[in-house]
């Protein structure tokens, strides 16, 4: 090998020390790419914005629960302001420990109407994921106050 290198000329060594130098530079890029951790750290963006489109917008069943699941969340709500207006009525004819039994059970019913909105308006501002599904007739958001569930 060393009496080839003797009669090459200049250029050709320097040639040879060039391509020498790119197949080094190339197999150590190579091992850097993949076991240096570079490689997974840019492609795991792409595959996990690919695997989030696919189970929230890709997914029918996905689209429907979200859909369904406003539905469900606003019949619950109109479900204890109903209660409340129920119990509230039945106020007017009770006395003693009756009416503190149906004072606690309206208590209850505006805490949990209060929750059940707290969840709705909560779903509601999730842009990307479920809000995208709620239906243009539900309210984008409910006001406490603007219920009979307010305190």
């Amino acid at each position: 090998m060393s009496e080839t290198l003797r009669t090459l000329g200049t250029g050709a060594k320097v040639a040879l020390a060039a391509v020498v130098a790119l197949a080094l530079v190339f197999v150590i890029g190579v091992f850097g790419v993949y076991y240096g951790g570079w490689f997974s750290d840019v492609t795991k963006n792409r595959v996990g914005e690919t695997e989030k489109n696919e189970l929230i917008e890709g997914n029918g069943s996905y689209r429907v629960g979200a859909y369904e699941s406003f539905w469900d969340a606003y019949a619950a709500i109109q479900t204890q302001e109903d209660r409340i207006s129920n119990l509230t009525a039945t106020t007017e004819t009770q006395t003693g420990f009756q009416l503190q039994q149906t004072q606690l059970a309206i208590t209850a019913a505006k805490n949990t109407c209060a929750s059940l909105i707290n969840d709705y308006n909560a779903a509601s501002k999730a842009d990307y994921t479920s809000a995208q599904f709620r239906d243009a007739q539900l309210p984008m958001e409910i006001q406490l106050e603007a219920t009979k569930c307010a305190p």
